[in-house]
């Protein structure tokens, strides 16, 4: 599911606890000519995480978090493993313990989400079959450890397949399939996903997996399997002339031509292939994505608890978490005062116990219009002119009715 983020936080109290944190150590860049320390920027790792403080203007800094959440959570070794909403829980949590981070005030403005899949065969092979992604051309990059991947770079994503098990020299035979977002509209728009928060909303996730199935469906894919000479020679035709990448290429041009010849050509790969390639992925990617977000109830309670403690504005006091062990997963228990005695609207009766503290009625950012009902409910009966007037003089005899004026 998740993996990289780029987070941005504001709160300066935040970032001073970040920046004196034992367990980073800050470093900058120093002219070597003068000797002059710069201040900016300022920069620390730990555990597959980059810490790094900047200034986006004249008065304003920043604390830059980005690095991949699954390797945060493996201790900065490896992200080859599932990496559930269990462990995710688990990887924001313990981030935002050890730095106090508000996960409602630290926006995202990268995002790289995808799942690992076992397949029948190396991926390596599924990969060279791959001619182009909406008639992208593929670029063939190589990793450090060994191994190879297919990127197609887009304006605002890169779509990413490669052979896991490769890369990392597994023994069973793994694919991984991931985009890289680094345009907040290329996920915001369908998934309103813009806060650390937001990546343990169920919905939000599936709206991640349909963007990611939407992506794959535009991939252009051959099965070297064919058995060319038993097709008609129009059929051959097709295939003769789509399983080269250059070919779509030229044809994205005309995109209404481009459809039809991606559709016919799609059909005869189907159709004559040994399996629906393209089909099976997609539903490796469902099965497996729906997998990792699966969750029990009590792991689901502690991720509202957790979340009930913080609100979109800054929260005054960081509350006292404390440390979480996945291995022995039970409710989670928050020292000091109880938190998650339910908080009502004074009017409606509804719970407002993840609302800002203090909160007497329905916020009208989280409930729309209704709650402004709730507040005029309390308030219209102390505003009313005519009773308002009653209250003052009570019995005391008038020269004229109040009504009337």
């Amino acid at each position: 599911m998740v993996d990289s983020v780029r987070l941005w936080i504001f709160d300066t109290e935040t970032i001073a606890c970040i920046l004196k944190n034992p367990l980073l150590s800050f470093r900058g860049n120093i002219c070597y000519k003068t000797g002059e320390v710069y201040e900016y920027p300022k920069e620390a790792k730990l555990s597959g995480l980059t810490f790094r403080l900047i200034k986006r203007s004249r008065h304003r800094e920043v604390m830059e978090i980005r690095g991949s959440l699954h390797k945060w959570h493996n201790k900065g070794l490896h992200n080859y493993d599932d990496f559930s909403i269990r462990e995710v829980f688990s990887a924001i949590y313990n981030l935002c313990r050890l730095f106090q981070i508000n996960p409602f005030t630290a926006s995202i403005h990268n995002l790289e989400f995808g799942v690992n899949i076992p397949w029948p065969n190396p991926a390596s092979e599924l990969i060279q079959n791959i001619l182009s992604f909406k008639g992208q051309l593929p670029e063939y990059k190589g990793f450090n450890g060994g191994g190879s991947y297919i990127e197609f770079p887009c304006w605002e994503y890169r779509l990413k397949l490669y052979d896991k098990a490769l890369q990392n020299r597994l023994t069973d035979n793994l694919l991984r399939v991931e985009l890289s977002c680094h345009k907040q509209r290329s996920w915001q728009i369908k998934s309103e996903i813009s806060v650390f928060a937001d990546l343990l909303n169920p919905d939000k996730l599936q709206a991640l997996l349909r963007l990611l199935l939407d992506k794959i469906s535009g991939i252009i894919l051959y099965d070297p399997s064919i058995n060319l000479d038993a097709l008609t020679k129009p059929e051959r035709k097709v295939l003769t002339e789509g399983r080269l990448s250059s070919f779509w290429k030229e044809q994205k041009n005309n995109l209404e031509n481009f459809k039809k010849k991606r559709s016919r050509f799609d059909t005869l790969v189907n159709n004559y292939g040994s399996i629906n390639t393209k089909n099976f992925l997609s539903k490796s990617i469902v099965a497996k994505w729906n997998e990792l977000q699966e969750t029990d109830s009590n792991t689901r309670q502690s991720i509202d608890l957790f979340l009930s403690l913080f609100t979109k504005k800054t929260f005054p006091v960081f509350p006292d978490l404390p440390e979480l062990d996945i291995t022995h997963f039970h409710q989670l228990v928050i020292r000091g005062n109880n938190p998650f005695s339910t908080i009502r609207c004074q009017s409606c009766g509804r719970d407002i116990s993840s609302q800002k503290p203090g909160s007497k009625f329905c916020s009208e950012k989280v409930f729309g219009k209704d709650a402004k009902r709730c507040r005029n409910k309390d308030s219209n009966p102390r505003n009313n002119l005519i009773a308002r007037e009653k209250r003052r003089y009570g019995s005391t005899p008038l020269l004229f009715e109040i009504e009337p004026l």
